[in-house]
């Protein structure tokens, strides 16, 4: 970009048409700087560059600077600066209130962000100390299930021992009384019991005979029993081996009756007699 410089011989005269005094093309931007105009500036950039010494060379005319025309389309943010290095140093020196804020921002973030990978590191070391702890708990956990396995074992054991003990001991004393009650029944039997049980079985046996012989005479006296006693024969040996001879039944009855008799072995005769007719 090129400045235009003119001159005037007063005021009131009219502007004469530019007049290209010198246009330098720069390496950095391909600037043009006029011999008049490198004063214009009151301030240089901070940084060495080329320029400064074409600056220092250059003077400017008091006299006819007014006449001097700036064109604004050409002239960087609006100044009255066409110094790339001088502007690029002017905006490295002005922050934008925009990007301020966003830099504000993204620190605030960074900050943020720092203290939630602080946060994060630091729930991650209790998580990994919380779960060596529930490993510890579990193998805790562990051991007092098997303790309480043996102890509920040997527990159980214990009471099952200590109610074989009592059921035995239960036994026992059942046993003991019912031996004593069988002592106590042996002892009664024996004092009361067998003497008159022997009492008992004498009369009982007595009534028997009684009743018996009773019957017998009774059945003696029948007429059935005289028939079949009258006819009842019985064989007399002489010899052994040899028969000699018959009696009835009713004649051996009254002998050996009165044989009986008069050797006082039975009772006298109630007047039984056996006749061998029918």
């Amino acid at each position: 970009m090129g400045v235009i410089m003119s001159s005037s011989s007063g005021p009131d005269d009219e502007v004469a048409p530019p007049r290209v005094e010198d246009i330098t093309a720069t390496s950095a931007g391909g600037v043009g700087v006029p011999r008049d105009t490198a004063e214009a500036s009151t301030s240089v950039p901070d940084a060495v560059s080329p320029f400064d010494n074409f600056y220092d060379s250059q003077t400017v005319n008091t006299a006819t600077a007014d006449n001097i025309y700036i064109p604004e389309w050409g002239v960087t943010n609006g100044a009255r600066v066409d110094n790339p290095a001088l502007c690029r140093n002017l905006l490295d020196h002005i922050t934008p209130h925009a990007y301020r804020t966003r830099l504000e921002r993204a620190k605030r973030e960074a900050v943020e962000v720092g203290s939630l990978r602080g946060r994060v590191s630091k729930m991650e070391a209790e998580v990994a100390v919380k779960s060596q702890e529930v490993e510890t708990l579990g193998k805790q956990n562990a051991e007092l299930l098997s303790k309480k396995e043996v102890v509920g074992k040997a527990k159980l054991r214990e009471e099952f021992k200590s109610f074989q003990d009592a059921e035995a001991r239960c036994f026992e004393q059942k046993s003991t009384e019912l031996e004593s009650r069988i002592a106590d029944v042996r002892r009664d039997m024996d004092n009361d019991l067998y003497p008159y049980m022997f009492i008992v079985i004498a009369e009982r046996r007595q009534i028997l005979s009684h009743s018996v012989h009773l019957a017998i005479m009774k059945y003696a006296q029948s007429n059935e029993c005289r028939s079949a006693l009258g006819k009842v024969t019985v064989l007399i040996y002489s010899e052994p081996g040899s028969i000699s001879g018959k009696i009835f039944l009713s004649e051996v009855v009254l002998t050996a009756r009165a044989a009986a008799e008069r050797k006082g072995l039975c009772p006298p005769s109630l007047g039984v007699t056996f006749s061998s007719d029918p």
